[in-house]
């Protein structure tokens, strides 16, 4: 029976050590964990920018204080400050020239070539009609001549025929020179008074319906402040234009 226990116990002994070493050969392998996100990525590489130092650039200062009048920078802190004159006038600047229009806002003239142009067409045949009429005398409804555009017309319709009062052969021998030039003096009269009411239209056209004016520019105000004369003397100085 003993034989049996010692024999028994080891067994045991010597399966003890295999179990653990068996046991022991393949171990569990444990979850590999996932590394977080670091956060010195971003801060190297905000640390690995250029700074504007290393660019060539000059950061810009705030607070500094703005350079005094009278100050030369870069030569020193010692400047000689200019004192302004005593006194010293100030003139009025003069304002802008501008065109002068007219109420309704547009600058206008009369057309001058229409204007000429009108006056010859209707002074030209005006004169030669009154000094035709003149030289006879304005006898026959010549008279009406004198009357500028109508006058023409007033003579045609009063003037008379003088070869209708020839009764006798006598009278008409007389007058056939008369009587062979007065359909002539008829149309010269219709001539005259269609170059006369011609004249007159472009005349009135030209009074009417002008172009542009030529600009009219106002002078500048005049200023009159006082100025220094001399080294202690003051006078009026007047600025503007003359």
């Amino acid at each position: 029976m003993l034989p049996r226990a010692v024999s028994a116990a080891l067994v045991l002994a010597c399966a003890s050590p295999a179990l653990a070493q068996s046991s022991a050969a393949f171990p569990d392998l444990p979850k590999r964990a996932v590394p977080a996100p670091s956060a010195a990525a971003p801060e190297r590489a905000a640390s690995e920018r250029e700074t504007p130092s290393q660019l060539g650039l000059r950061e810009p200062t705030f607070g500094a204080p703005a350079p005094q009048l009278g100050t030369s920078p870069g030569f020193g802190s010692s400047s000689v400050a200019s004192s302004p004159p005593a006194f010293a006038p100030s003139f009025a600047p003069a304002g802008p020239m501008h065109d002068v229009v007219g109420d309704d806002g547009a600058a206008s003239a009369p057309s001058s070539t229409l204007l000429v142009v009108g006056g010859l067409v209707l002074g030209l045949p005006y004169a030669t009609g009154v000094g035709i009429g003149a030289s006879e005398g304005f006898e026959n409804g010549s008279g009406w001549l004198v009357a500028p555009v109508a006058g023409p017309w007033l003579s045609l319709s009063a003037r008379r025929d003088p070869c209708a009062e020839s009764q006798q052969k006598q009278e008409f021998d007389s007058d056939v020179g008369k009587c062979v030039a007065e359909p002539l003096v008829r149309g010269m009269l219709v001539l005259d008074g269609v170059l006369q009411a011609t004249g007159a239209v472009l005349m009135l056209i030209g009074a009417t319906s002008g172009g542009p004016a030529k600009p009219r520019r106002e002078p500048p105000p005049l200023v009159a402040a006082p100025a220094p004369m001399g080294r202690s003397g003051y006078g009026l100085a007047v600025a503007g234009g003359f």
